[in-house]
């Protein structure tokens, strides 16, 4: 079992809203043996989701237990422009305060037809991603949506990774706040993982991973 060794988030508050909703987790050991993945910010006419939230939509009549029963899943999504998501969410007023800004990226159901595919509460934190198992790109991070998880026919919201490259790819993060003239030791060798990987507690909970210098990181 990988267990998490450390935590580093950067979450931007704008009124009632959270922008730059990314964050990595350092674990306690390496994971070995997974393909590269890259983050990228191509206009990918569709990518799929990946998480272990909710099944079906609140408010759809099923039981919390068949709603929330941990399966990872993956959902294909169609990437939509900042106008077309801009659209979708006037006048919208989530419960949680939440709003579109340019700086997110949106993607919704395929083909708009039942099933309905979004992402829903639990996948939060997880990748949208493109590409092959074998080379798989990464285009987002799972932040928010419409409170009906997609019955509402709104998109889902995730932080644009092309953004914060240079946060998640910082060779020598903050993990805690440091004195000043304190030195913080360079990370080395950054490989970054996808979840098609042999630990299955990592892959269900920590779905996208960069390792370094003997350490695994989530995206």
């Amino acid at each position: 079992m990988v267990r998490v060794a450390g935590r580093l988030r950067r979450r931007r508050r704008n009124g009632d809203n959270f922008l730059d909703d990314v964050a990595i987790v350092e674990l306690d050991a390496s994971v070995t043996g997974v393909p590269l993945v890259k983050l990228e910010g191509v206009d990918a006419p569709e990518a799929l989701i990946l998480g272990t939230g909710r099944r079906f939509a609140p408010g759809t009549g099923h039981s919390e237990v068949a709603m929330l029963d941990s399966t990872l899943r993956a959902a294909p999504l169609r990437t939509i422009d900042d106008a077309a998501c801009a659209k979708a969410f006037k006048g919208y007023k989530a419960r949680a305060g939440e709003r579109f800004y340019a700086r997110m990226r949106c993607s919704i159901d395929a083909d708009g037809r039942q099933p309905l595919y979004s992402g829903c509460n639990g996948d939060s934190g997880g990748p949208l991603w493109t590409g092959t198992a074998d080379a798989p790109v990464q285009l987002g991070v799972v932040s928010w949506g419409g409170d009906r998880c997609g019955a509402d026919r709104l998109p889902s919201v995730f932080a644009d990774v092309a953004r914060y490259r240079a946060f998640i790819a910082d060779p020598a993060p903050a993990w805690a706040p440091t004195k000043a003239g304190v030195t913080v030791r360079p990370r080395q060798d950054v490989l970054v993982v996808h979840p098609g990987n042999p630990c299955p507690y990592a892959s269900r909970v920590l779905p996208v991973y960069v390792h370094l210098n003997g350490r695994a990181v989530w995206l």
